[in-house]
């Protein structure tokens, strides 16, 4: 140990150990708010980054959820937009066999007219059964309405129930002419669709 009475180099002081517990009041305090400071805005910084993280993935799910919605509000809107000429047609198509079963019922004229134009397409000669809705063919025997028989044809009336009204089918040893209204309308809907 150094004895205070040993003499000191020329311009050199000596380094004396600072008495702690006279060390001035707010030193420790300050370096202990110091330490506290940085702790705090270091754990803020890393709560703000995992919070940004974090809201960053949930909004990333909700616009993928967005996306998916969109895409399948897309294939709805598309597969309703390629069934609408469909759904018209077959509209437009039910529409007609209500009008023409309207007036085949009210006026059996449009019967007469429609079986008289079948039976012209007959060969001219032999039996021709003739099959039609039973309610229609009261219709025209009560209306005085029956087509007129050709030379050579000889007509023969047959109700049948599976025939709809306003339709018909006349068979020959030859041919059958089908005359069936929802065949008809069965054949416009079907061009309808590919034109």
């Amino acid at each position: 140990m150094t004895s205070s009475a040993e003499p000191v180099a020329a311009g050199v002081s000596p380094w004396t150990v600072p008495e702690l517990r006279a060390a001035a009041p707010g030193t420790a305090a300050g370096m202990v708010e110091s330490v506290a400071d940085e702790a705090f805005s270091r754990g803020y910084a890393e709560g703000h980054a995992a919070a940004q993280a974090e809201a960053e993935l949930r909004v990333a799910a909700a616009a993928g959820a967005l996306r998916a919605a969109a895409s399948g509000l897309d294939s709805a809107v598309f597969s309703m937009q390629s069934r609408l000429p469909s759904t018209v047609n077959a509209l437009a198509v039910a529409i007609a066999r209500h009008v023409i079963g309207h007036e085949v019922a009210a006026d059996p004229e449009v019967m007469h007219r429609l079986l008289s134009r079948a039976i012209a397409l007959a060969p001219l000669g032999g039996q021709v059964i003739v099959r039609v809705n039973p309610d229609d063919l009261a219709l025209l025997r009560t209306a005085g309405h029956m087509p007129d028989a050709v030379e050579s044809i000889e007509l023969v009336w047959t109700p049948d129930p599976s025939m709809g009204r306003g339709g018909c089918l006349v068979e020959t040893p030859t041919s059958i002419i089908d005359g069936q209204l929802d065949r008809m309308l069965y054949d416009i809907y079907d061009r309808l669709g590919h034109d």
